[in-house]
């Protein structure tokens, strides 16, 4: 199985380190304490998945993700945060176009499985792209063919 690239985002750097410490044995994780710093890495690292915090101090966690799904649609994005807000869990699917929404605390198996189920919903749209390529791509020749009979 290929390793998944997990990217973290969140202005509480000792939760950044724990998560990387707790998280580092099923994931390549990168983590972020702000905006610029992770569009700096998913410009120069292949990142899968982000799981990042609702409440950042340049902008929210759904503003960030709703201008990613245009640069970067193929990357899973996952929303967390402490607060208890349906409101919030809308607008990100809606807005942010996410893959998940999970409040914290989290349980550590549980948003294991919910990165590694991202990851997969991540390939799968990769992976559907590219066999859509290919069949327009056969599909071109094969017309090509047929007017060349002609």
């Amino acid at each position: 199985m290929e390793t998944i690239n997990l990217l973290f985002i969140d202005d509480e750097k000792a939760l950044l380190n724990s998560f990387k410490a707790q998280f580092r044995s099923d994931f390549n994780v990168s983590i972020a304490s702000s905006i610029n710093e992770a569009l700096e890495i998913i410009s120069t690292e292949d990142i899968h998945v982000i799981l990042c915090d609702y409440m950042l101090k340049e902008q929210d966690g759904i503003q960030f993700f709703a201008g990613l799904k245009n640069t970067h649609p193929d990357i899973s994005r996952v929303l967390i945060t402490g607060g208890d807000s349906s409101k919030i869990a809308l607008d990100a699917i809606n807005i942010g176009n996410i893959y998940r929404f999970v409040e914290k605390p989290w349980d550590a198996y549980e948003l294991t499985i919910v990165l590694k189920q991202a990851y997969e919903h991540n390939r799968l749209i990769v992976e559907n792209k590219k066999l859509v390529d290919r069949l327009m791509n056969n599909e071109r020749l094969i017309e090509i063919l047929s007017d060349l009979k002609k």
